[in-house]
């Protein structure tokens, strides 16, 4: 019987839920730009294309799994 977190195990990564990220990351990103222009308006719109780009990637990997509707 095993402790989940001292697993081995790869966590699983769902393409439906980054993709989810994503979209919510573009949007926090346009209303960054729609705002005033501020320093930390502007850093924190740079840390969220970082963050969407690292999602991006996500998208890549072999071990991404598709969610599956169950019918």
């Amino acid at each position: 019987m095993g402790l989940g977190f001292f697993d081995n195990k790869k966590p699983t990564i769902n393409a439906d839920e980054v993709r989810a990220n994503i979209a919510l990351i573009n949007r926090f990103i346009g209303l960054l730009d729609k705002a005033s222009d501020n320093p930390s308006n502007s850093q924190a719109r740079d840390k969220l294309v970082d963050l969407g780009n690292k999602l991006g990637e996500a998208l890549d990997q072999p071990d991404l799994t598709e969610s599956k509707k169950l019918t």
